[in-house]
């Protein structure tokens, strides 16, 4: 990474620093809380409208009541259960 990369990098995650201590404070959360309920949804929501394939957890939540909507096997519904967890482990880092 070029040194200019760098510190931009390192501008952003100081001002993702900020943010994520900011919703905590003005909301009484928790940091995971504040991730996953304020900062990620709204940090995907601009990659999205520059274009970034973003899911988040309520992305996740939404496909899983839609499976449960669809009208097949009982064992399909949970392979795809299972897909989509396996999905949010790997978001959490948790591969």
């Amino acid at each position: 990474m070029r040194e200019d990369n760098v510190l931009i990098a390192d501008y952003i995650k100081g001002s993702l620093e900020h943010y994520i201590s900011a919703a905590m404070m003005e909301n009484e959360l928790s940091k995971e809380e504040a991730l996953k309920t304020i900062v990620a949804p709204a940090i995907a929501t601009l990659l999205k409208e520059h274009g970034a394939q973003v899911l988040t957890e309520r992305d996740l939540d939404i496909i899983i009541e839609t499976v449960e909507t669809l009208k097949v096997d009982k064992t399909v519904k949970q392979i795809m259960k299972d897909f989509t967890k396996q999905i949010r482990n790997i978001m959490k880092g948790e591969t």
